[in-house]
């Protein structure tokens, strides 16, 4: 589970930020922490069988739990949701700042494929302890729409990813 910020600076395009990363794997942990020096936690992750309840809870056993509502049955196309598509696509086109084993600023990329993405809209709920994000996050609940309501609305998307190694970031 990554917390991402995206902010538009000395970068072009804009960058996204991870200030903190839960991983449910030590190994996980490492490699995060060492590859790119993300500031990565082992957590504790559930999900339940038909993947509607998804839980996080960190070593100070602070919780972000995630209800799904579906609202449809199948997953279809994620054409089939044009401005979330673009706008999702968009975003996930942005590199994440990171550092590389020496140290130096550097960026990396999550690669999508969309071609064979498939995605269903769903409301979503979500609570948040306090301090759970970090400092930058209030606690609470959050509630969210689904994209039938609005454009920017709750997905659920099915889709393989890789990620790149360490490269110099685009410059403006």
């Amino acid at each position: 589970m990554e917390i991402p910020y995206t902010e538009k600076g000395k970068y072009k395009p804009p960058l996204m930020f991870k200030p903190l990363v839960y991983a449910n794997d030590e190994l996980d942990v490492i490699a995060s922490s060492v590859v790119y020096k993300l500031n990565t936690y082992l957590a504790n992750m559930t999900i339940n069988s038909d993947n509607t309840y998804y839980q996080v809870i960190n070593k100070q056993n602070q919780s972000l739990t995630a209800q799904f509502y579906p609202q449809q049955e199948n997953f279809s196309s994620v054409n089939k949701f044009p401005l979330f598509n673009t706008s999702y696509y968009d975003i996930n086109q942005y590199p994440w700042l990171c550092k590389d084993i020496v140290g130096l600023t550097k960026c990396a990329y999550n690669n999508y494929n969309f071609t064979t993405a498939q995605a269903r809209p769903v409301k979503v709920s979500l609570s948040i302890e306090n301090g759970v994000l970090g400092q930058s996050f209030p606690p609470g609940l959050y509630n969210v729409d689904s994209v039938l309501k609005t454009p920017l609305g709750g997905v659920e998307i099915i889709s393989d990813l890789y990620i790149t190694s360490s490269s110099n970031c685009p410059k403006s």
